[in-house]
Parts: structure tokens; C-alpha cells; sequence
């Protein structure tokens, strides 16, 4: 099977309703890590599954798909499948583990040590201050920060660690395509191009509370 193809079948899975990461992961182990069978064996079982989900395997989004493999298809960009070798060892022992992430930057980063910097939105002055200090000397130690690309703490230790000259990754809770709060569009794009920006949802997802979670460090 080609690359256009393989991707055509991971974005059907990924965005079929109610399938979550562990239902897609099983019938992934069982197929032999091959996603074009997963969604033969969805499409077989259709009448079993969310009558979403029914809708989506019979006649899918063509255009919304094409604009996700479109976006894959930038420098830069990559769906990291749990199938590949360099995918994140550490996401395998939380509860729930992605079933692909979606990267723009450095994927190479998520092999790394790593330093997960995370706080208050509304951080005080004196917050913000010590986030970027620990941020700066765990950069220059050798970690790469992580942290959620929120107001407040996550921010600053973003800024501290590109200003420290080393990279810093950013696990969002949008998809890859958009940037929450809107204030960090220059910082997201200085992320993607001196660290990664990482995402378990597709293009176009935006923000929602019950999205968050700093999962990869």
C-alpha cells in the first residue's frame, strides 16, 4: 500500500465517531498494525457501532480528509503512528495512550529526556519568574521542556527554553493546525520551527477543556 493510501485509512480510523484511542489500538494489534484492514473490519461492523460512526465508514468526508493528508504533506509535518519504532516509549504506560500523534517540528524530540513544566494560566509575576528560571537551567542541562503552550507558567517556560537557545515541545489540545490562546501564534511558530508542537487530535479540533493533558514527558 502507498503513503497516500496508508493515510487515507489512519484519518477514515482517527476521525470515525466514538472510536477511541483504545478500541482502535486493539483492533490495530489484531490486524498486525495495519489500519487499511482496521477499517475493512469497521465498515463490516458498521451496524454494531454509533450511528455517527456508521455515517462517517459509508460515505466519508473526502475534502475533510484530503485537508488533513494535505497537512501532513507540509515540510515539517508527520502523523506518528504507535506502530513506528520511534514512537514515544513513555505514552505506552498512561492510561489511554494515543493511538498516533500529530507533529510539526523535530518528532525526534519526544525520544528525548524530557522536562514537563506546567501550571497556572493566571501565574504571578513571581510564578512566571521561577518557571522560566528552572526552564532555562533544565534546557541548558540538557532536557527538553514540555509543557502545554497555555497563558501564564506554560508560556514562560516556552520562551525561557527557546531564549536559552535549546528546543522546547509543545503538547496542545487543539489540533495541529490551530493555536489556543490566539495571543501565542508567534511563540507556536517558534516552537514548531526550534522544537515540536504535538497533537493527539486532527486538523481542525479546537480547543475544549477535557483536551488538556501533557502526556508525552
Amino acid at each position: 500500500m502507498n503513503e497516500h493510501a496508508e493515510l487515507h485509512d489512519w484519518m477514515i480510523a482517527l476521525r470515525t465517531p466514538g472510536m477511541g484511542p483504545g478500541g482502535l489500538r486493539e483492533r490495530l494489534t489484531a490486524a498486525g498494525g495495519r489500519m487499511g484492514e482496521v477499517v475493512a473490519q469497521l465498515r463490516r461492523e458498521a451496524q454494531t457501532l454509533d450511528p455517527r460512526a456508521q455515517a462517517w465508514l459509508q460515505q466519508p468526508d473526502q475534502a475533510r480528509i484530503g485537508a488533513d493528508i494535505a497537512w501532513l504533506r507540509e515540510p515539517g509535518h508527520r502523523l506518528l503512528r504507535c506502530t513506528e519504532e520511534d514512537f514515544p516509549p513513555q505514552l505506552e504506560t498512561i492510561p489511554q495512550p494515543p493511538v498516533a500523534l500529530f507533529v510539526a517540528g523535530d518528532a525526534s524530540l519526544l525520544l528525548r529526556a524530557q522536562a514537563a513544566i506546567v501550571g497556572a494560566r493566571s501565574a504571578s509575576v513571581a510564578g512566571r519568574t521561577n518557571a522560566s528560571a528552572f526552564a532555562r537551567h533544565l534546557a541548558l542541562a540538557g532536557f527538553v521542556i514540555t509543557s502545554g503552550l497555555a497563558d501564564g507558567i506554560d508560556g514562560a517556560a516556552h520562551e525561557a527554553a527557546l531564549e536559552a537557545g535549546q528546543p522546547t515541545v509543545a503538547v496542545i489540545g487543539t489540533g495541529p493546525d490551530l493555536v489556543y490562546p490566539r495571543k501565542h501564534r508567534e511563540l507556536s511558530a517558534r516552537i514548531a520551527a526550534q522544537g515540536a508542537l504535538v497533537s493527539e487530535f486532527p486538523p481542525g479540533t479546537a480547543a475544549r477543556a477535557d483536551h488538556s493533558r501533557a502526556a508525552i514527558a
